[in-house]
C-alpha cells in the first residue's frame, strides 16, 4: 500500500494500522457504507439511474449472500486502516 500510495503522489500516510476486528458484521450496514463512499464515482460514470438500481438490487441480494459473509467474514478478515494526508502543490 505504501508503494502504490507514493507512486500516486498526491497523500502522504500519517498512519497505517492492520486489525482483526471482532465484532459481528451487519451486511446492510456494508453496503450502505460502500454507497456512500462509492455512489458518487458510479453515478458519475453510469448516471444516477443505474447506480441507484445497482445499490438497490445489491441491498435485494443481500439476504442471500449474508451468512456466507458472516462465515467469510470471521475466518479471513482484516481491515487495514490508511489515514492519509493530501499534498498540497504549490
Amino acid at each position: 500500500m505504501t508503494k502504490v500510495v507514493e507512486k500516486n503522489g498526491y497523500f502522504s500516510i500519517k498512519r497505517m494500522e492492520l486489525t482483526n476486528p471482532q465484532s459481528n458484521i451487519d451486511a446492510k450496514s456494508c453496503i450502505s457504507h460502500l454507497r456512500a463512499s462509492l455512489e458518487g464515482t458510479f453515478t458519475k460514470h453510469f448516471g444516477s439511474k443505474i447506480a441507484n438500481e445497482m445499490f438497490e438490487r445489491t441491498l435485494e441480494k443481500i439476504e442471500e449472500i449474508s451468512a456466507w459473509l458472516e462465515d467469510e467474514y470471521y475466518k479471513t478478515s482484516r481491515q487495514l486502516l490508511l489515514v492519509l494526508k493530501c499534498k498540497i502543490n504549490s
